[in-house]
């Protein structure tokens, strides 16, 4: 996700730029799986990778907005401004 990032996600040859760099990187030297997935391979896995980031970032909003609205509704008075909201004493 970081070199889709690096080299642009709309880019033409961007998971086959993503390829030569697993290869040229050291932190795959002994990661024979990774090095050998083709670039259709790795332009699937990107675009699950970007989907569920989208979801967790839209789940992360929602769950925001909701802590605002209950935020707001705890924060509002119990009654409107004028109004009475004791009852009134009956007289004896």
């Amino acid at each position: 996700v970081v070199c889709l990032e690096k080299f642009g996600y709309g880019s033409d040859d961007v998971y086959e730029r993503i390829r030569e760099e697993i290869k040229r990187s050291s932190l795959f030297r002994f990661d024979w799986f990774i090095k050998s997935r083709t670039a259709v391979e790795l332009s699937r896995r990107c675009s699950t990778l970007v989907a569920l980031l989208q979801k967790e970032e839209a789940e992360e909003l929602e769950q925001q907005q909701e802590v605002r609205k209950r935020k707001a509704v705890a924060t509002e008075p119990a009654t409107a401004p004028g109004s009475r909201s004791h009852k009134k004493k009956k007289k004896t």
